[in-house]
C-alpha cells in the first residue's frame, strides 16, 4: 500500500493543481465525445490497420464532412 501512496504522492499531489481534480462544474467531464468520434471514424476507416493514403482520404472526408456541417450551422440550417 505504501508503494501506491508514494505513486500518488508523486504523480498527483505534486504534478497537478488540485483545481482540476474536481469536474462537477465543467461542461464536459468525461471524454466521451472523444471516444464516440473515435468509434464513428474507426467505422469509416472499415480497416484496422489503414495504409497513409486510405488514412489520409479518410480525414480528407471528415473534414469535408465537418466543413458542410459547420457551414450549416452557420447559416442557420
Amino acid at each position: 500500500m505504501s508503494d501506491f501512496f508514494e505513486y500518488f504522492q508523486k504523480q498527483w499531489l505534486k504534478r497537478v493543481p488540485k483545481k482540476y481534480w474536481n469536474v462537477s462544474n465543467l461542461e464536459f467531464r468525461t471524454n466521451n465525445i472523444c471516444e464516440t468520434w473515435h468509434s464513428k471514424f474507426n467505422n469509416r476507416v472499415e480497416k484496422h490497420h489503414p495504409n497513409v493514403w486510405h488514412l489520409f482520404q479518410c480525414l480528407q472526408r471528415q473534414e469535408l464532412s465537418f466543413r458542410q456541417k459547420l457551414g450549416k450551422a452557420n447559416s442557420g440550417q
